[in-house]
């Protein structure tokens, strides 16, 4: 397959995907929903970088939104370590 073929798939099954950390985000509350917001958020600049490939915007896609998907999912672990040690201090309390 080529590569424009490959970016179509992913981008559609990525933001089909994205649909259920969104609508969990509007969902949920209090520590979850900022994890799947953190999560949405990630997967939907994933697909953006996807979409931008298809179209040819090469250098915006991974200069600029490939870093960024980075950085979300990087930010998204670094919450959910928080999240989960705040959990642990106040079950061991």
């Amino acid at each position: 397959m080529n590569e424009l073929v490959m970016n179509s798939i992913n981008a559609v099954l990525i933001f089909v995907a994205a649909g259920v950390p969104i609508y969990l985000c509007l969902r949920l509350g209090g520590y979850l929903k900022l994890l799947t917001c953190a999560l949405a958020s990630f997967v939907t600049i994933h697909g953006i970088y996807h979409l931008l490939e298809i179209l040819h915007y090469d250098e915006l896609a991974e200069n600029l939104f490939e870093s960024l998907s980075v950085v979300l999912l990087i930010v998204f672990g670094i919450m959910y370590m928080r999240i989960r040690k705040k959990k642990e201090v106040t079950v061991s309390e």
